[in-house]
């Protein structure tokens, strides 16, 4: 790793060929632009140096840039990879939108034969995750994976934060997401009582509030998580019906319905447009679901737990055949000739 703005002497990194590469890095053209999420591939043409093939790729954050070697880049990225075979590889990588210390340590990474002398801290994690996603390395992305499973494991304050960065990053629908959510799920007794339980973002908060699996005492304890995650930040009464719909108010008994629009109406702002959320929530038929998957007959939040007759859902004991309908017999020539 070498920061650009030092000076180097003749016959290092810097070779008379990259020296003309340097200065023609602000000369982009705009077709040869490749834009995803925050990073930008820029394309740089220059008639300079066709006989030597350059060699380098640069790194360039807010502060530093760092040079690195394509065959040792090839080793970790798949991207840069199939970039080199097609003869497409960028001089410069613009990564000025990331935390430097994530590029500084994404860079140590591969000098350091995949192992990194630096630590490894929640604020940068983010930006390394997405930097090595696009770039296809793969090998980082497993460490990282190992990384955060471990860590959210022993720790319910870095579970909370991985929640906010794999919304942010958009990694709810991958492995590491699916994972993280499991996880949260089985220790939402938790995370539903700590200060930063209110910072969870929207999509993750409906995924662990809907799961059948939730680890909890009773319904209630989704009652309380919900109206407090609501009433957190005055905005959130437009998800109003989202997160209530996560509610199984067959499971409530009469009293705990009851307590659920008094804890509604005890908030401090927004209680009657809530009020009027819950209302059309729990009064739609669907609210009246139950789970009756066989599978899930040891969750506390599948079937009739509470046995009320109201909420029964008989269903046939007879076998249930659907049988195709006959297509109609289409009259022919000779069914469709006039009489005499």
């Amino acid at each position: 790793m070498m920061d650009a703005s030092e000076k180097e002497s003749p016959g290092s990194i810097y070779n008379a060929c990259n020296d003309q590469m340097n200065n023609s890095l602000g000369n982009v053209n705009n077709e040869g632009v490749i834009s995803t999420n925050n990073l930008f591939i820029f394309f740089i043409t220059t008639n300079h140096c066709k006989s030597e093939k350059i060699r380098k790729v640069i790194f360039h954050s807010h502060r530093d840039d760092f040079i690195i070697d394509i065959d040792l880049l090839k080793e970790y990225s798949k991207k840069i990879e199939k970039l080199e075979r097609d003869g497409k590889v960028p001089k410069r990588l613009d990564l000025s939108n990331y935390d430097v210390v994530a590029v500084a340590t994404l860079v140590d990474y591969m000098i350091n034969g995949g192992n990194t002398k630096a630590r490894i801290t929640s604020s940068i994690l983010g930006d390394m995750t997405e930097i090595a996603r696009i770039l296809e390395m793969e090998s980082l992305l497993k460490k990282i994976e190992e990384f955060i499973l471990i860590s959210v494991t022993q720790n319910e304050q870095f579970l909370v934060h991985t929640l906010t960065m794999i919304c942010v990053q958009i990694l709810l629908d991958t492995s590491l997401g699916r994972k993280v959510i499991d996880i949260a799920v089985n220790k939402f007794p938790i995370i539903r009582k700590m200060a930063s339980f209110s910072d969870i973002p929207l999509d993750a908060i409906l995924r662990i509030l809907d799961r059948c699996d939730l680890n909890i005492s009773n319904e209630y304890d989704v009652v309380e998580a919900s109206i407090t995650w609501l009433a957190a930040k005055p905005e959130r009464v437009h998800f109003s019906h989202l997160v209530l719909r996560c509610i199984r108010i067959v499971n409530l008994t009469p009293d705990q319905r009851f307590d659920l629009f008094t804890l509604i109406d005890n908030m401090s702002k927004y209680a009657q447009i809530m009020s009027a959320f819950a209302h059309y929530t729990f009064n739609n038929t669907n609210s009246l679901r139950v789970c009756v998957l066989t599978e899930h007959n040891s969750y506390k939040r599948c079937g009739n737990r509470s046995s009320q007759a109201q909420f029964l859902i008989r269903v046939p004991s007879r076998k249930i055949v659907y049988r195709r309908k006959a297509p109609p017999v289409k009259a022919s020539y000779i069914t469709a000739r006039p009489s005499n």
